[in-house]
């Protein structure tokens, strides 16, 4: 099994942490999504360009929550949807808004300050929500995140999200 992907994508993490979790062996593949040769070689794989992407023998499959649901060998029940999909959409606000200040693309912007306002609402949602002590896809997406937020300071949550923070 290969896993083709970033070492610092918070998507990429999130599989990473499932596969140490059922102490699956895989080969890492590092891409450079930056990299013409490296976008290259993911396009093999992956119509989207994105990362991750799981390559299990005869099974290739892109999309963090895709990877997660074929390594778990089954579907989250819906309230465990709902969860993963609003910690994705806060991720991608807090991927673009970083996208945005890494080339330089005006952070004013209507859509960049759109961004801003989506991760904002949906940190809170998160901050408000009981916390629990499992270590689940919820909880993996939602640290990789966090901590990913925090790596690129992308945007300071840890001074006005209490809960998340005690989570981390």
């Amino acid at each position: 099994m290969q896993l083709l992907g970033s070492i610092t994508s918070p998507f990429v993490r999130r599989v990473r942490m499932l596969l140490a979790q059922q102490q699956q062996d895989y080969e890492f593949v590092t891409i450079n999504v930056y990299d013409q040769s490296d976008r290259q070689r993911l396009a093999v794989y992956s119509p989207a360009l994105r990362v991750p992407v799981l390559v299990d023998q005869d099974q290739v499959i892109w999309d963090s929550a895709l990877i997660c649901e074929y390594l778990n060998a089954h579907a989250e029940d819906l309230a465990t949807k709902k969860w993963l999909t609003l910690i994705n959409e806060a991720n991608e606000a807090g991927v673009t808004l970083f996208q945005f200040q890494k080339f330089g693309m005006g952070v004013d912007s209507i859509y960049a300050q759109n961004c801003q306002r989506r991760l904002q609402t949906l940190l809170a949602y998160l901050n408000e929500q009981p916390s629990t002590n499992d270590w689940k896809t919820p909880q993996m997406w939602l640290y990789a995140m966090l901590d990913w937020l925090a790596f690129r300071e992308v945007i300071d949550w840890q001074q006005h999200h209490p809960q998340l923070l005690q989570f981390y």
